[in-house]
């Protein structure tokens, strides 16, 4: 059994960028966006566009915590809950997801490496 009394702390070394993008798939894209930093774009994005009929906490309950696999199911949910808003908030968010960037993903999630054009 191994004694936990203090930790040890190694020295970080600082990296070199120059270094790090000759390795390839090491070198992460800077501009990439991160999976925390899309969800923050999107809830943005749809907090800007909701109508003030619908509160966030509706929104939230409707669309991102409801589980189904069905689309009918999803469709019939969220006329239940947002009743005829649910055609304007989705049109709404699309529309605004489009003219953010956010969508489609693949233009999104992978931009153009620094120094390539």
């Amino acid at each position: 059994m191994k004694r936990m009394d203090k930790p040890m702390l190694k020295p970080l070394g600082a990296v070199n960028p120059e270094a790090s993008r000759s390795k390839g798939s090491n070198y992460r894209n800077p501009l990439k966006p991160m999976a925390l930093e899309f969800y923050c774009d999107a809830v943005l994005a749809i907090r800007a566009v909701l109508p003030k009929a619908v509160s966030w906490a509706k929104f939230e309950l409707t669309y991102l915590w409801f589980d189904s696999e069905s689309e009918t199911e999803r469709n019939t949910h969220a006329y239940k809950a947002l009743g005829g808003k649910c055609h304007s908030v989705e049109q709404r968010v699309g529309a605004e997801f489009l003219r953010r960037g956010i969508y489609p993903l693949g233009k999104y999630l992978n931009p153009p490496r620094p120094g390539k054009r």
